[in-house]
C-alpha cells in the first residue's frame, strides 16, 4: 500500500493499494472519495480505469 498526502491547501491524499487507487481532494472534491481508480496489471493508472468519481461542491463544507 502506498499513500501520498499533498499537503498544500489544495492538496489532495493518493492512496494506492495495487489494483486499487483512489483520490480524496482537500477542497472543492466530492467530500469522500473524490477518484477511484481499478487496474487490472495493479500497476499503471489511466483514464480507462476509472470505475467511480464524485461530481464537485462549489464550497466547501466547512472552511474553519
Amino acid at each position: 500500500m502506498y499513500v501520498e498526502n499533498r499537503t498544500r491547501p489544495t492538496g489532495a491524499v493518493d492512496v494506492n493499494t495495487g489494483p486499487l487507487k483512489f483520490t480524496i481532494e482537500r477542497r472543492g472534491g466530492g467530500g469522500f472519495l473524490d477518484r477511484v481508480y481499478l487496474s487490472a496489471d495493479g500497476k499503471n493508472f489511466t483514464d480507462k480505469d476509472l470505475i467511480a468519481q464524485a461530481e464537485k461542491i462549489v464550497e466547501p463544507f466547512s472552511t474553519y
